[in-house]
């Protein structure tokens, strides 16, 4: 990602692929930023993915352009301007030219913002904070000329900016305390720097009845069948079916797959007893940036009929386009035989869904989202409303979380969202039975509600004994 100043490039740390951000001087040179290299060799020991010091890379090179150019605006690099500075930030990504601020304004006219939503200023804090903790755990006080003095008085102030708004120590609290006759100290944001108190709070969990994130049930057949190739339509029968992240799909290999039994596995790369063999053919850069989100289980419940779409795309991609001879042990590849999980993302994987996607929803488009991961949310979505089962309809949080391998239990709630016409059917009726029968107790109610049910069962058991009857007088 190249910016006005800083560029960000490949590197090494540890053994793993890392970033580094030059840029450069007035005398023509190319210089590393420090703070950045304290910041990826913090990420590094924290043990973060491959992908999460990638994206978080981009935006900490994004702050550091800000940074210059404010700094450049206010005339000095001290304390109290980087304070300044850190605090704007979200008025710069969120707002830009509009921002109340001059000082926002006049950096947005240098150095244009991006214009995101509060949601992504979050994200994009987030790898802010890391940086400042970056360089406050690997600043020692000490100003190394060799490297530069402007680029160790960058880290200085960067580390500086984790104590700004600390809690007072526990003997100012106490004498506070005692001073005001009250409490004073307050309820503790541990999950977010000081300096970053003022940042609004977005709700986790989303709109329960939200349609912007699922693929629409009723045509994701038709979206597979729309397909240009084989290997795109396995892929997506495959995440319909599974409710696999496109990341876990991507990585499947051959040896995931059974044939026999119909069966796919999602196994985590570094718990892959060949992990070598498995991964033949492989860099170690490339074995460093396989990913997994944290899926607590290999087992896959493939949902109909899109398990058999796989299945079925599957032997026509093995037969028309899968390049056998080549070196690596991955499902998908490209046309040449390269693993699919390292190509581009957005134009060899998004592009050709969301073309698909637009062509089966057309003039229904807006309210949805063009990426794979809907599918994912649709899997939620069915399990959650359609399913049936010996209790009645829908699964429920724990059980879907039991399937889809989520670590928490809100994780699930933000997929399984609750389809509002579904739940205004079975509201209407519930109001129109307690209209009827307003003067009912609780019991009285309950004592309906089963004898209902053990109507419905004995009907089901007696049909069910009439079909056993019927295939024995025909095997007689």
């Amino acid at each position: 990602m190249s910016n006005l100043y800083y560029v960000v490039d490949k590197d090494t740390y540890l053994g793993h692929v890392t970033f580094k951000c030059v840029r450069k001087s007035t005398g023509g040179a190319w210089k590393r930023s420090m703070a950045f290299d304290f910041f990826i060799f913090w990420l590094v020991d924290l043990g973060r993915s491959y992908n999460t010091i990638r994206v978080y890379s981009d935006r900490v090179a994004v702050f550091l352009d800000y940074l210059e150019v404010g700094i450049a605006l206010c005339g000095s690099a001290d304390i109290t301007t980087y304070i300044r500075l850190s605090r704007l930030y979200h008025s710069y990504l969120t707002q830009g030219i509009n921002s109340m601020s001059s000082l926002v304004q006049a950096i947005d006219r240098r150095r244009p913002s991006p214009m995101v939503s509060k949601k992504t200023s979050l994200a994009h804090h987030a790898a802010v904070e890391q940086l400042i903790i970056g360089c406050h755990e690997r600043y020692d006080g000490a100003v190394d000329c060799s490297v530069g003095e402007d680029a160790m008085c960058q880290v200085k102030l960067l580390a500086k900016l984790r104590s700004v708004g600390v809690a007072k120590s526990e003997q100012e609290l106490a004498y506070l305390e005692k001073l005001y006759g009250r409490q004073v100290r307050g309820k503790k944001n541990t999950k977010r720097l000081r300096i970053f108190s003022h940042l609004p709070k977005i709700r986790k969990s989303l709109d329960p009845y939200g349609e912007d994130k699922f693929f629409p049930l009723d045509k994701i057949t038709q979206l597979i069948n729309e397909a240009t190739s084989y290997r795109d339509g396995a892929l997506w029968a495959l995440m319909g079916a599974s409710s696999l992240r496109a990341s876990e799909a991507l990585q499947v290999l051959w040896e995931d797959i059974d044939l026999v039994t119909r069966e796919i596995f999602a196994v985590e790369p570094s718990e892959r007893e060949n992990y070598l063999e498995a991964y033949e053919g492989l860099t170690a850069a490339q074995r460093d940036q396989l990913s997994w989100k944290g899926r607590t289980t290999k087992y896959t419940l493939l949902l109909q009929p899109y398990g058999d779409m796989f299945f079925d795309l599957l032997e026509l991609y093995m037969q028309y386009e899968y390049q056998p001879g080549v070196a690596n042990n991955f499902v998908f590849q490209s046309q040449h035989g390269y693993p699919l999980r390292f190509c581009d993302y957005g134009s060899v994987i998004v592009k050709p869904f969301a073309t698909a996607a637009a062509k089966v929803l057309g003039s229904e488009l807006k309210p949805y989202r063009m990426k794979l991961h809907s599918l994912r949310h649709s899997f939620c979505v069915y399990m959650k409303n359609f399913v049936e089962h010996t209790h009645g309809v829908g699964l429920s949080d724990y059980e879907i979380m039991a399937l889809t391998g989520h670590s928490e239990i809100s994780s699930v709630a933000r997929y399984a969202v609750l389809d509002i016409h579904l739940l205004n059917e079975k509201l209407a009726v519930a109001f129109a039975d307690h209209k009827a029968n307003a003067e009912k107790s609780v019991d009285e109610f309950l004592i309906g509600f089963h004898e209902r049910r053990i109507a419905y069962l004995q009907v089901k058991i007696a049909e069910e004994k009439a079909i056993r009857d019927k295939k024995a007088k025909e095997a007689a």
